[in-house]
Order: C-alpha cells, then structure tokens, then sequence
C-alpha cells in the first residue's frame, strides 16, 4: 500500500461525482465527505486491503480498479468489486 500524497483534490471531487454511491449526494455533501479523515491509497496487486474479523473502522471506494473478496477458506472469489463501489464500515 502507498499512501499518495500530492493529491489533486479538485480531481478527486470530479472522480467521486461520478460515482453511483455519491449520485444522491449534493457537490457540498460530496465535498464534505472527501475531505473527512480521506486518504488516497495506491495498493498492488494481490495486497489485502481489509481482512475478515478485522476491527479496522475504514470506508473504501474504489476510485479505479477492482478489488477480489475471499472468505478466509475459500480459494475462488465471493465477490468482485468494481470502480465505484463501496466496502467498509457498514455503520457508513
């Protein structure tokens, strides 16, 4: 995982208006929740982003890409998440 930190924020906000999960949302809200605890993460692939019991609190979106969900003694995928879908902190 690499933390970015040169972050054009103004891209960001143009990303997320795009996303299904912030449609509902006005540019304000989309605004607000950007900019509440937001980091940007670069993560390889097959690196775990979140693992099963885990009490990490973080919300993901995926900004590009997908992400693989496995059940710990699973071999083959649950699910696949795609660009603009959400994962995390159900409480969100």
């Amino acid at each position: 995982m690499k933390l970015v930190t040169n972050i054009d924020w103004e891209k960001i906000v143009d990303i997320v208006k795009r996303l299904e999960f912030f449609k509902s949302f006005s540019v304000q809200e989309q605004k607000i929740v950007i900019n509440f605890r937001t980091h940007l993460y670069i993560y390889e692939k097959d690196e775990y982003l979140i693992n099963d019991g885990s009490d990490d609190t973080s919300f993901f979106i995926l900004i590009k890409g997908s992400v693989d969900v496995f059940k710990e003694t699973r071999q083959h995928p649950l699910a696949r998440l795609n660009t603009g879908e959400s994962f995390g902190e159900i409480a969100f």
